[in-house]
């Protein structure tokens, strides 16, 4: 064993540790095992490590030794040595301090980075609010300079700028124990002085002058931390010399020495090229701890955030509800359904309310457990969002299920007309069952405020974070059934949304729905997943769940009101009538637009499959042609009541169109009165036909109202009664009924064959007939 100096106590245990080991493991080997302690007298006359050096050369070159274990000196000026006793056949480990650069087998000892970490977390420890430190080292050991490293390392992880180092620090004072007292004395003379002065080594408490120092400086309350703990160090510790002391284990070094050479020896498997030791820490308990700040993680002013939304979405809530009333006499707010449009807002006004209690906490102080205050904070978020929730999501399942039942009835010709009690079912349905589960829950194991401790530890073991939370025994068992109530009618709602996606109406109300439930939906499956991770951290609990909240409820209002804010603005100021043929013309519109892109989807896909060639079209549109002159000689033969029963047909299907865009009727019998029976075979031939007052158009003009082709329709003398063009557009259902539109032309001129008695259609309008195959 080549220490660093034979007068240095510190090596005095790892001298200790290698007699041991080499007496109890050459013993169990049935070997004679010698360990020799060799090296410097002292520090001071071996500053570079030549000495060092050249003792191990005469260790190597006398072959004195099966083995060496080093404490480096100088990493530098012992590499080429080290190097050579290892290609001569010598294993070599160093222990305390090490030099990486050579090609030694192991080091042993302490990681000197973690050692300096430890030094500093002393100190944090000692003085808990920062300040100031200076550093003493000694530049050319390797060993020293890796904890002053760790030491700094350490001290910048702290949050904010606790600590700083001073001017000058680290010190060199090259191994010399009067060098690092003059040091010493000139930090002390800094004005103001460091918070702590930190050798990183036991060297300078072994000067018969740090007694004087610390003496003299005492009124300063100067915080001393030093490295290595020898028993001159523990006794300065005793005293109050001393404040903190980190020491390592020399005596366990010298042992695992002897066994890692004996080991390299015998060609045995060792742990590993670096091999580590523990550490010790001594610090004296003051009778009068250092102030603790705790971090309680509070909301604090980040309620205002929740406040702020909740005041957005009451706002709007209420602002759209006073439009539905103002309006409420509008064409397209009826065909809404005003009671519905108000229940929404309600609803989203009833879930946006738990944003209040959600932004209060306990300000730091736990509540008894018998504050009821504890319990409302808690129990009244899952009462208001759930409660909210069922009111608006009912109310948009309703309304889903209504533009379903009307476009989807399997009577076409039948009225349809879903009325506010229809909603009653599933609105108190789910609200009696969220009532039942939130009710027991309230009483049997209510949700409660508490505040929970962060893992963490200050240096005298105290709890140094804590976070607040809703918690009860077997939450679980009743947030499992809440959740799944609303989560069912969530899914029934997105499957209405899902059987409306093809339907278009004038409102696009159904588009409309779908999308503001699809929204919940994802809000929900990105929000919870993030809840769960965050739950130990309550600002970002907080945040995350408001702005959940926030966004569902912006996304049913804006979703559900603004379209209908913005169409209305057309309907404004009009009359009844006039808003009725305004929308009336909007809807041909819209159906011939829509007749315009099926068209263009079959061509583009009949061309991109690649059966139109000419020849099929030519051999198509023979067929076709014959076909419409076989259809006009029996349209000309056909019976009288089959006439009469597409005359009732037609005007049912009026009726139900109406029924489809939603229009409610305050008086049924307006409509009812278009189905009639036709007096003479003359009119019934040729219904809808006003060739004789205004020219064949693709759609109705809009210049007779509905009461005024009723009442045309139901004079008394029907010969005399104007006979109106109606060409209703084609029913919403999502399958082509015409020809291929390639054989437009072929049916023209096989309408032109028929007898003057034969129905006339307008061009580019289909026959009645067609809307019944």
């Amino acid at each position: 064993m080549v220490t660093k100096a034979l007068t240095n106590p510190y090596f005095d245990g790892a001298r200790e540790g290698c007699i041991d080991g080499a007496l109890i493991l050459g013993g169990r080997m049935n070997l004679e095992v010698n360990c020799s302690y060799v090296g410097p007298e002292t520090e001071e006359e071996d500053e570079l490590g030549i000495l060092q050096s050249e003792i191990i050369a005469d260790l190597i070159d006398n072959d004195l030794v099966d083995g060496i274990t080093i404490s480096v000196r100088n990493a530098e000026v012992i590499v080429d040595v080290i190097n050579r006793a290892v290609e001569k056949g010598i294993p070599v480990v160093t222990f305390d301090s090490d030099a990486r650069l050579s090609n030694r087998q192991a080091y042993i000892g302490t990681d000197n980075t973690f050692f300096g970490a430890q030094i500093a977390k002393v100190l944090k420890q000692l003085q808990p609010n920062g300040g100031t430190y200076a550093l003493l080292t000694t530049f050319d050991s390797p060993n020293l300079q890796e904890r002053v490293r760790g030491f700094q390392e350490e001290m910048k992880r702290e949050k904010g700028v606790l600590w700083r180092e001073v001017i000058d620090s680290p010190a060199d004072i090259a191994a010399n124990v009067s060098i690092a007292i003059e040091k010493m004395q000139e930090f002390a003379s800094y004005d103001p002085p460091p918070t702590a002065i930190v050798p990183v080594m036991g060297a300078p408490m072994r000067s018969c002058c740090w007694k004087d120092f610390v003496n003299e400086h005492r009124d300063k309350n100067i915080t001393l931390v030093s490295g290595d703990a020898m028993p001159n160090q523990l006794e300065f510790l005793d005293r109050g010399y001393v404040q903190g002391l980190v020491g390592q284990l020399p005596y366990e070094m010298g042992l695992l020495s002897v066994d890692t050479l004996l080991k390299l020896i015998q060609d045995k498997p060792i742990k590993g090229d670096v091999i580590g030791t523990n550490v010790l820490s001594h610090l004296l308990i003051p009778l009068e701890l250092p102030p603790l700040e705790v971090d309680n993680n509070l909301i604090g002013s980040l309620n205002i955030v929740g406040f702020c939304l909740f005041a957005l979405i009451a706002a709007a809530a209420i602002g759209f509800s006073c439009w539905v009333l103002v309006y409420r006499n509008l064409i397209i707010v009826k065909a809404a359904q005003p009671f519905f449009l108000i229940m929404v807002a309600a609803g989203v006004l009833v879930l946006a309310s738990a944003l209040i209690p959600l932004s209060f906490d306990d300000n730091g102080t736990p509540f008894e457990s018998s504050d009821p205050e504890a319990k409302l904070i808690c129990m009244s978020v899952p009462w208001l969002a759930s409660t909210g929730f069922t009111i608006s999501f009912s109310a948009l399942f309703a309304k889903t299920m209504r533009v379903n039942k009307i476009f989807h009835s399997k009577s076409r010709f039948a009225r349809v007309e879903i009325k506010p009690k229809d909603v009653a079912l599933p609105f108190f349905g789910l609200l009696m069952a969220n009532t039942l589960i939130l009710t027991l829950w309230s009483i049997l194991d209510p949700l409660t405020y508490t505040r929970q401790d962060l893992p963490g530890l200050d240096g005298w073991d105290r709890v140094i974070a804590t976070y607040g939370a809703c918690q009860s025994e077997n939450v679980l068992r009743f947030l499992l059934p809440l959740a799944g109530v609303n989560l069912s009618l969530l899914a029934a709602a997105n499957w209405q949304a899902y059987e409306a996606r093809y339907i278009e109406s004038e409102f696009s109300e159904s588009k409309y729905i779908a999308t503001s439930m699809a929204s919940l939906l994802q809000a929900m499956l990105s929000g919870i997943p993030i809840l769960f991770v965050v739950k130990e951290s309550p600002q970002a609990f907080y945040l995350v769940i408001v702005f959940m909240i926030f966004t569902i409820a912006c996304a049913v209002l804006l979703l559900i009101f603004v379209p209908k804010i913005i169409l209305a603005q057309r309907f404004i100021g009009r009359s009844e009538g006039s808003q009725r043929r305004l929308l009336q013309e909007s809807i041909r519109a819209q159906a011939k637009d829509s007749r315009q892109r099926r068209s263009t989807r079959g061509t583009g896909s009949s061309n991109a499959s690649g059966f139109s060639s000419d020849f099929q079209f030519q051999e198509k549109s023979e067929r076709m042609q014959s076909r419409a002159k076989l259809d006009s000689r029996e349209s000309m033969n056909s019976s009288q009541s089959s006439i009469e029963f597409k005359s009732r047909k037609s005007s049912h299907y009026l009726e139900s169109l109406k029924e489809d865009v939603m229009i409610e009727e305050e008086d049924p019998s307006s409509f009812g009165s278009i189905s009639f029976m036709l007096p003479n075979k003359s009119r019934e031939l040729t219904p809808f036909s006003t060739a004789s007052k205004r020219p064949s158009s693709d759609a109705y003009t809009s210049e007779n109202s509905d009461m005024q082709l009723s009442n045309a329709y139901a004079s008394e003398e029907p010969e005399k009664a104007p006979t109106p063009h109606l060409s209703v557009p084609e029913p919403p259902r999502e399958y082509d009924i015409t020809p291929d539109n390639a054989t437009a032309n072929s049916l023209q001129s096989a309408s032109s064959t028929r007898g003057p008695n034969t129905t006339t259609t307008p061009p580019g309008a289909k026959a009645s007939n067609d809307y019944f195959l």
